[in-house]
């Protein structure tokens, strides 16, 4: 059986990965959804770059939160608000729904 720090390690380990991949996934589909959606090249670059200016806005308040009420729990919360969203995403049939995901 693996150690505690072991899986703490490879969660969070998990967890950092996917902000790199996130943006490398919309930037693949971002033709087929200008396609679908009939968007212009600048509507397509903010729902590539909503995701990222979403993190960097929040990293220091929720990280100030995470020293007030603890760690694990705002990373379970976020953890669990990226997957919700991310769901969004598949099922999602408009574009301000899908930029509503893109904003968690």
């Amino acid at each position: 059986m693996r150690s505690p720090k072991g899986v703490v390690l490879t969660v969070v380990l998990l967890n950092s990965f996917i902000t790199p991949f996130i943006t490398a996934a919309i930037n693949i589909a971002l033709p087929p959804i200008g396609k679908e959606f009939n968007l212009d090249a600048v509507t397509l670059s903010w729902l590539a770059t909503s995701y990222l200016l979403t993190v960097a806005v929040l990293l220091l308040p929720f990280g100030r939160l995470g020293d007030l009420i603890g760690r694990r729990i705002i990373f379970i919360t976020g953890t669990l608000i990226f997957t919700l969203t991310s769901l969004l995403h598949v099922l999602t049939g408009s574009i301000p729904l899908l930029f509503f995901a893109r904003v968690p």
